[in-house]
């Protein structure tokens, strides 16, 4: 194994394995079974497992944060043991819970280093960085985090406000944040933030425009309910103007053309019913069938002027 020593436990997780997948009455192991069954990544990526589900079983951190911690900054870009500080003052190590961290430490994940009295975490030992990583890996892929994804690119986008969350895809990441709260980051918490705050405000922009348009239909739709109105009020009037003034003219053919006053009064009523237009009607059929010329003029029609 990699490093300057071999912590026991380690040891004794791995020989373990190796015996229980021994086939079924084999007392002896030989060194081709090691090559066979002693899987020593999976061995201890199994191992690191177990010690995640006891650390989270705690209630103080979720799983996708724990297992962030464990790759960072326990493990360095370098893929190397990194140093950690545990400051008993604030409760946190490196963002962990102090309480955590000594879970991590029982079980044997992490190993105190004691610097000028203060309390340093490390990996316990070189040969669990790569089974770490993978298991991360492996568990990250089966369990997506709408949230952390749209993060990633948003961040890769160098914060692109285009990228924020929105539409089903913000309704999906609300919805997984309230399932697992403690799963997202600070940073990933902002950003979700961000995004509901952005789409309140483009739905208050939308529905304000939207009662704007509302608004503005109902102001068209009055104004040319008012202007039918009017020209429906001054298309009466012009036709009233009109049979009157047929009307007047019928009165001042009645001496003259009684058949003529006849047809104007028939036109002063099909332009407009009016007084004057069947005034002048009456008027002028009486005197048209009336034989009498006296008779006649005594039927001409007063004015309405």
């Amino acid at each position: 194994m990699l490093g300057l020593f071999v912590e026991p436990v380690h040891l004794q997780i791995i020989c373990h394995q190796l015996w229980e997948r021994l086939p079924l009455g084999r007392t002896q192991i030989v060194a081709d079974d090691v090559q066979r069954f002693g899987d020593v990544d999976e061995a201890l990526a199994d191992f690191y497992t177990g010690a995640i589900a006891r650390a989270t079983a705690s209630g103080l951190i979720g799983e996708r944060q724990l297992r962030r911690w464990v790759d960072a900054p326990l493990i360095t870009p370098a893929r190397t043991r990194g140093l950690v500080y545990r400051d008993e003052q604030s409760g946190q190590t490196e963002g962990l819970p102090n309480a955590v961290a000594s879970i991590l430490a029982d079980a044997y994940i992490i190993r105190a280093e004691m610097r000028s009295g203060d309390t340093w975490y490390e990996l316990a030992h070189d040969r669990l960085v790569e089974p770490i990583l993978a298991a991360n890996q492996a568990w990250l892929a089966h369990h997506p985090n709408p949230v952390a994804t749209a993060y990633e690119a948003y961040t890769l986008a160098g914060r692109d406000s285009a990228r924020l969350l929105k539409g089903d895809l913000l309704v999906e990441a609300r919805r997984y944040a309230a399932a697992n709260a403690g799963e997202l980051s600070g940073d990933e918490s902002a950003f979700l933030a961000e995004s509901v705050r952005i789409d309140q405000q483009e739905r208050r922009r939308q529905r304000n425009l939207l009662i704007g348009v509302i608004a503005a239909l109902a102001i068209m739709a009055g104004l040319t309910a008012w202007a039918l109105l009017n020209a429906q009020r001054a298309e009466t009037e012009a036709s009233t103007a009109r049979s009157q003034a047929l009307a007047a003219q019928a009165v001042e053919q009645l001496p003259l053309d009684p058949e003529e006053s006849v047809l104007l009064a028939l036109r002063a009523i099909n332009e407009e019913s009016t007084a004057e237009g069947e005034n002048a009607l009456i008027r002028a059929c009486l005197l048209y069938t009336s034989p009498s010329p006296r008779d006649r003029t005594s039927l001409r029609m007063p004015s309405y002027a």
